[in-house]
């Protein structure tokens, strides 16, 4: 595999190249769940927007990437 990604912008949100980054990992089993994306995902919509959602999906498992 010759681990070819696309270019990110230099304008994105760091909070997205985070999350890029992290669902790009080399080691598949590093990278996050469907449900973590979701949660990221949320939590950065409501620092956007100044509103707070309750997220309904939980993650089954942590990751050193929960601190969002």
């Amino acid at each position: 595999m010759q681990d070819l990604r696309p270019e990110i912008p230099r304008d994105a949100h760091p909070k997205l190249v985070e999350l890029l980054h992290w669902c790009w990992h080399k080691d598949p089993s590093l990278r996050p769940e469907f449900s973590e994306v979701l949660k990221f995902l949320q939590h950065m919509n409501s620092m956007i927007t100044g509103k707070k959602k309750k997220v309904k999906v939980k993650a089954k498992g942590t990751h050193k990437h929960d601190k969002i």
